[in-house]
């Protein structure tokens, strides 16, 4: 654990040259750590300032904030982050630690008002370290955005038969079949019940994912609902809304443009060939040249980004498509 002692003068260097701050400026300082491999430290870290991105906050420049903490590092002292968030210009520092006991990970976070020097909100969990980097974006998540992330879970329950009532918490959320998964919901244990004619009442303590989807199957067995596949978290936004792979995105993207460049190689092919007939037929004007050698030099270019484009694009559409 970084744990040096913060003394007047230190202060007094981090508050130099101040720098002006900005209302949604946060300064996200690396965490302090006990215990922690260096490998795995630089992706936690990377992963709280993920989080700082997803919030919609702008982040003082990383390269600036690492140097003021070296330099004089806070190890927690809120005064000590306070007068360092001042000196990049930041309105509110981020900063916790991370020590390992065993086989789990303890983290702390915290935000703290670089005007008055207060600690605003403080987060605190465990997690496996195979869970490691998930587990310290979710508590990034929650102390950045409280409301957020009480709204970031969902449920999707396919049901076998039309008319069943589903509920989540006791709470009815619809009647089969379901559009989309059950969003808006905390994340973390939820009961889930469905209640259909003729059947006996099915139940279960289901684990709603951080910013992300359960998912339940259940077919009808006589007098019974049997769940057929097991709940498997995946990521997707809240509200009912599927999420759609990044690489799916960029594949789009890449066809589109692969698409768009296959057309104007083709297009200069015929204004190449239209040129070289007009001199084949006795135009010797220097236009005549100018505009075939022009046509080349395009299609010369565009035939192979077009062949780039659509072949990658493919690629990635089928790979998101697959995640």
């Amino acid at each position: 654990m970084r744990a040096p002692i913060v003394t007047l003068t230190a202060l007094l260097a981090l508050s130099s040259t101040p720098a002006l701050a900005e209302p949604d400026v946060l300064a996200v300082v690396p965490l302090d750590a006990l215990g922690v491999e260096p490998g795995l430290l630089m992706r936690l870290d990377a992963a709280v300032r993920e989080r700082v991105t997803a919030s919609g906050a702008k982040e003082a420049d990383p390269a600036s904030v690492s140097r003021a903490a070296g330099e004089r590092p806070c190890a927690g002292d809120a005064a000590c982050l306070s007068a360092l968030g001042k000196r990049v210009g930041a309105a509110s520092v981020v900063a916790g630690s991370v020590g390992v006991a065993g086989d789990t990970l303890n983290i702390a976070l915290k935000v703290i008002d670089v005007a008055t020097g207060v600690e605003k909100r403080v987060e605190q969990g465990q997690a496996p370290l195979d869970q490691a980097e998930a587990a310290v974006r979710a508590l990034a998540f929650k102390l950045l955005d409280p409301a957020g992330y009480n709204a970031s879970g969902a449920i999707s329950v396919d049901v076998g038969m039309p008319g069943a009532t589903v509920l989540v918490d006791g709470a009815p959320r619809g009647t089969t079949p379901l559009i989309g998964p059950i969003g808006g919901l905390p994340p973390g244990r939820r009961a889930v019940e469905v209640r259909a004619p003729g059947v006996q009442p099915w139940r279960k303590f289901v684990e709603a994912p951080v910013d992300g989807v359960a998912r339940i199957r259940l077919v009808q067995e006589g007098d019974l609902l049997v769940e057929r596949a097991a709940t498997a978290a995946g990521k997707a936004p809240t509200g009912g809304k599927v999420a759609v792979s990044p690489l799916v995105w960029a594949g789009a993207g890449a066809l589109a443009a692969g698409v768009a460049s296959g057309i104007g190689g083709a297009v200069a092919y015929g204004a190449a060939v239209g040129a070289r007939d007009r001199f084949v037929g006795g135009e010797r004007g220097s236009d005549v040249i100018q505009e075939n050698q022009t046509a080349t030099l395009a299609f010369g270019v565009l035939a192979p980004l077009g062949l780039v484009g659509v072949g990658g694009g493919i690629a990635l559409v089928t790979v998101g498509l697959m995640e």
